[in-house]
Order: structure tokens, then sequence, then C-alpha cells
């Protein structure tokens, strides 16, 4: 296509008719996935809809336009599932449900998020002759890739898949060296309301209690073990602190979650971490006041599971006002300033984590500009204003290449 008619045809796409977007997730949506809420509901010209095998906490991420398998008559659940064990190992992604769906909303771009939900979107990409985006988060991109299924799948993704979002500079390079073409890559961050979260210098009484926060799952990855042993080291040079973590584990993570009970009883620190188990928003925000220091010790499990990016509660924290202490791990150096609002730590290293935490205590006197620089930080890099319509301008650009390309 010659360039005067190229640039016709590209100024021709920029009209102000909104865009339909498709939202695939496999659940939608689990409490610590808020970042995929935000872009669903604040990307600015789309009209997003949720398609999904099964829904989650409506009360902290209602949206009207969610198709649900698990809302379906329990024969068509039935027949789906007959009908996904009917195809062969590699089209077992592909839903019968998710075909209707998609027939009947008639989208102009399928936005997957995480890269293994992608495989759902392949089949249906071919089939609607819309294209593909995928947003990729952290295990995908880190102990997935060790599978052999993923590892015969994500190529036909990479080649077959039109863009590919992550979070920062690190996340870019892991996807380039499992074999996506970097010309496909696209950094968004994780974008964070700031009007949900009030920014508050962090200041506390002499002699008063220091509260030190951490919310998680219960997975190796967040350091949850290491978070207890630095904290109860600590201890020893201040007392006068609690750790309160938000959270609980899932079936496949009960061991974790008993170590970390066990520690705490046989160390008597039954008052000094208190469990909160898993809170909406109104209530995790609450703590996020109340707090004085954030504390995420990320590390790569075993398994490789890792952040990939960086969690979404540190950005969140940032925005709250709370200086942090956490590890050199995946994009976290990039979401935060190191020795500006953060102390980080190698991660694995129980013995620095403790040091900082007792830095961070030591340093009470520059909480407040720990937290204005955080807050600076985000509304600058991370504010979901600016993210969402970068979102949207990627969209556009897929768009305009995938119709360039038929």
């Amino acid at each position: 296509m010659g360039g005067e008619r190229r640039e016709e045809f590209l100024s021709m796409q920029q009209d102000t008719k909104n865009l339909k977007v498709m939202h695939l997730c496999l659940d939608f949506l689990l409490r610590t996935e808020t970042f995929v809420y935000e872009f669903v509901t604040k990307t600015p010209n789309t009209i997003s809809s949720v398609l999904t095998y099964k829904r989650h906490n409506k009360e902290d991420f209602p949206w009207d336009k969610v198709f649900s398998r698990n809302d379906q008559a329990p024969l068509y659940r039935v027949w789906d599932r007959i009908y996904r064990m009917g195809t062969s190992k590699y089209a077992r992604p592909f839903s019968f449900f998710f075909k209707k769906i998609v027939a009947q909303e008639k989208p102009d771009l399928l936005h997957a998020h995480f890269g293994n939900t992608a495989l759902y979107g392949l089949y249906l990409r071919q089939r609607f002759k819309i294209p593909l985006m995928t947003s990729f988060y952290g295990r995908d991109i880190s102990e997935l890739p060790r599978k052999k299924y993923y590892q015969k799948m994500y190529p036909k993704l990479f080649e077959q898949g039109d863009g590919f979002l992550v979070e920062g500079s690190y996340m870019k390079r892991c996807l380039a060296a499992l074999g996506c073409p970097e010309e496909k890559i696209y950094i968004r961050h994780i974008g964070i309301d700031l009007e949900k979260f009030i920014f508050q210098e962090k200041k506390i009484e002499s002699g008063a209690k220091v509260i030190i926060l951490m919310c998680c799952r219960f997975l190796e990855k967040k350091g949850l073990e290491d978070a207890v042993f630095a904290f109860a080291k600590a201890l020893i040079t201040f007392p006068n602190m609690e750790l309160r973590i938000i959270g609980d584990a899932y079936k496949q993570n009960l061991d974790l979650k008993k170590r970390v009970e066990d520690f705490i009883k046989k160390q008597g620190l039954t008052e000094k971490i208190i469990l909160l188990g898993w809170l909406n928003q109104v209530q995790y925000r609450k703590e996020a006041g109340a707090a004085h220091i954030f504390l995420q010790p990320s590390k790569t499990a075993k398994s490789g599971d890792s952040e990939g990016g960086a969690p979404t509660v540190i950005l969140e924290m940032e925005a709250a006002g709370l200086p942090i202490v956490s590890t050199y791990h995946a994009d976290i150096p990039e979401v935060v300033r190191d020795k500006e609002n953060a102390y980080l730590s190698p991660e694995g290293d129980i013995e620095d984590i403790a040091r900082n935490i007792v830095n961070m205590v030591k340093a009470q006197d520059r909480w407040p500009q720990m937290g204005r620089i955080g807050r600076a930080h985000v509304e600058a890099q991370y504010n979901i204003i600016k993210e969402a319509e970068k979102v949207y301008d990627i969209c556009r650009k897929i768009l305009d290449a995938y119709s360039l390309s038929k």
C-alpha cells in the first residue's frame, strides 16, 4: 500500500466510533487482580465486555457486561465441557460458549489477560477475523514457559497474536527472550486510580507502635515466610512494632499458610503478627491509612514463578503515602525509588530485609518526604487515566496494523 493511500486509510480509522473490546479472563476477578479491572473500566473510547469461565467478587468488581459460562444453565455447562473434551489436546482451551458470545457481541478486538488465557483467544481470532492483544503479568511469563505445553503453544501465540503488553522493561526483556518479536511488545504500566488512594503523610507519636502492612496471596514468590522471619529479627531491635498481613491461601498453598502460622505460634508472636485474611477494598484502604510502612519482599519461587512486573499493591501503597521495604526483583526497582522512598534488599536475603525494616523505622523523620516522592512517582508514571489512554492508543495501532495486513 502506497504511503499516501496508507495515510488516508489510517486517517479514516481514527474516527469517533467507540471500539468494542472484549476482555478474556478465565476468572473475573480474584481480589488481587484489581489491575485487570482498572483497564476494563477505565479505558477511554471503548465499550468493554468481559468473557469468562467463572465470575467472582461481584461486589468488589461490578460491571454490567460480563458473560460467564458458569452463569449458564447446568446442562449448557455440561455440553460445553463435553465439547471441549472432544477436541484435540491443543484445541481444548477453545470453548463453545466463548464462540457463541463472540459471534453475538461482534467485538473489534480481543484483549486476553494473562498469556495462558490468550491461548483461548487464538481460535477466536482465526474464526472471527479479529485481532488478539495479550497482557502478560507474572507467572505466565516466568513459570508457565517451563512447561512443555506452553513451550509448544507460546511460539504460535507470538506468531499469530497481534500485540503483547508488559508492565516494564524487565518484563519486556523476558518476553523477547521467550521468542516474542520485539516490534509486537508494548510497555504500559499498571494503572492506579489515584482517587481511591488518599495520600497521607506518615507520622508517629513518640513511643507509639509502628504498624507494618503486607498484602498478598500466600504464594512463595510473595516472600511471605521471608517477611515474617525478617520481622521477627527486626523486633529484637524495635519491639514496639506490629505486622498486619492481608490475604490468604488457596487450596494449593495451604502448606505455606500452615508454616507461617506455626512459626508465629512457636515464636510467641500472635500479638505481633496479625493475619487478617481477605478484606474488601474499603477495609484494605482503611488498613493502608492506618499503617506506617509497607513490606513486600518478593522473590523467584522454586517453580520459576515470579512477579514478572511488580505487585500492584506496591503502587497503591506508594499512592497512599507509605514508604516501602521490598526487594530487587523483576520490575520492582522501576516502580519505587530506591533510597528515596524505598529500601530494597536482594531477594531472599532475610538478614538484609530485617536490616531495612530497622533502617526504615529509624528514618521516621523522613517518612513524609518519602511518601511525597512515592505519590509523585505514581502520579507521573502509573496514573490509570494516562495508562488507559495508552492502552487505547495501542488498541488503535493493533487494529490499524491488522486491517492493513488483510
